[in-house]
């Protein structure tokens, strides 16, 4: 009875020593195809101009200094005068609001308070330039 197993026992073993060569070949190939296919991805990546990494949400847009302008005549206007610091934290919230990144607003902000159109007093007020007239909304 030993015999009749050990008999099936080569034969099963004579049948899979084949197949595990062929999966061994096949998965060296699979793994050179699959290295082809992210190349090629990567290549294609490039050419769209990303950077190889996907990300989960897009990039949002930077404030620039217009809209920052737009914002703080808007808000001075309102309200006369502002406190430098209360105005910089009403137009971040107005900006995320926007769905606007922050990068870079603390240059957008300053650029702004020396664009010509605002006075800053030395107790840091922000009210509009005399000279400067109101902008129409519209």
């Amino acid at each position: 009875m030993d015999l009749t197993v050990n008999q099936a026992r080569d034969h099963l073993e004579a049948q899979l020593a084949p197949l595990d060569t062929k999966a061994a070949e096949l998965e060296s190939v699979l793994a050179g195809i699959n290295e082809n296919r992210k190349r090629l991805r990567a290549a294609l990546t490039a050419l769209d101009g990303g950077t190889g990494k996907s990300r989960n949400k897009p990039a949002r847009k930077c404030v620039t200094k217009d809209m920052v302008i737009e914002i703080a005549d808007q808000l001075v206007a309102d309200n006369t005068q502002l406190p430098k610091a209360d105005l910089d934290a009403l137009i971040r919230s107005k900006v995320q609001g926007k769905g606007f990144s922050l990068s870079g607003f603390a240059l957008r902000f300053n650029e702004a308070m020396n664009c010509g159109r605002f006075t800053v007093s030395d107790s840091d007020v922000v009210s509009l330039r005399a000279s400067e007239p109101r902008a129409q909304a519209g």
